[in-house]
Formats: structure tokens, C-alpha cells, sequence
């Protein structure tokens, strides 16, 4: 607990809840006890419900059938990290659904040279590499 008489909270929101550190939101739920999964469950299905009043079809984003059809809820919590690794998972599928024309495969190298250093028998080049192969 701390100073102000307040368990650690993490991505369900419970002063009871096992802090599971940067794990993907089902690995935290798995780990947490019965009273704790009913009580997000509770919080998950109160959010949904409002945000259903306003007109919008929500679920947590591993039960949606098709991107697009239904807002994905991904929990997380920045003070723990949990549902951090769902977040970027979701945005690189939703990139990839989203813009496959511009995320085509092309022959021409694009790179950034950083260093170039030349020592004894020849040169390296540090670059980040944007397209290509090298």
C-alpha cells in the first residue's frame, strides 16, 4: 500500500489484483482471482453498456470478430505496463489491414546513412534501413 491508504492498481482497476508487469492483457487476467476477474468483468461490461447508449459497438479487442465492425477496448495500465503488448499489436494489424498498398514490397533501397568510418582495410557504414535489402 501506499502513502494514501491505496493498494497498487494496475490495468483492472482492483486494490486486490495481482500486478502481472508488461504482460499481454489475457496472461494478467489468467493470473488474477476469481473476485478480481468478476469485478472487471463488472467495470468491462458498465463501459461497454455506455458507450453502447452513445452509439457505438465496443468490445474488448481479442472478441472482435472483424477490425473494423466493432471499437476494440484494449486495458492497460501505464503504471505497470499491462495490455501495453496488446496495444501494439492491435495498432501494427490495424496498419497492415489498413494500409497494405502502402506497406507493398518494393526493389528500390531506401536508408539513412548515420556514420561512415574508415579504418584499416576498408569502410563501414551505419544506416537505418527503410525499404530494401542491403
Amino acid at each position: 500500500m501506499n502513502g494514501m491508504g491505496m493498494g497498487r492498481k494496475g490495468v483492472m482497476g482492483v486494490d486486490e489484483e495481482e500486478v502481472c508487469r508488461s504482460a499481454p492483457i489475457v496472461k494478467a487476467m489468467k493470473q488474477q482471482s476469481k473476485d478480481v476477474q468478476i469485478e472487471f468483468n463488472s467495470k468491462l461490461t458498465k463501459v461497454i453498456t455506455q458507450l453502447k447508449e452513445q452509439g457505438l459497438n465496443t468490445n474488448l479487442y481479442y472478441r472482435c470478430k472483424e477490425m473494423g465492425e466493432t471499437y476494440s477496448i484494449v486495458p492497460t495500465s501505464a503504471i505497470s505496463g499491462e495490455g501495453i503488448p496488446d496495444l501494439l499489436l492491435l495498432l501494427v494489424q490495424w496498419t497492415q489491414k489498413t494500409m497494405i498498398e502502402k506497406l507493398m514490397y518494393s526493389n528500390e533501397v531506401q536508408c539513412t546513412v548515420l556514420v561512415v568510418k574508415v579504418q584499416g582495410d576498408g569502410a563501414t557504414i551505419d544506416v537505418v534501413l527503410v525499404n530494401g535489402v542491403l
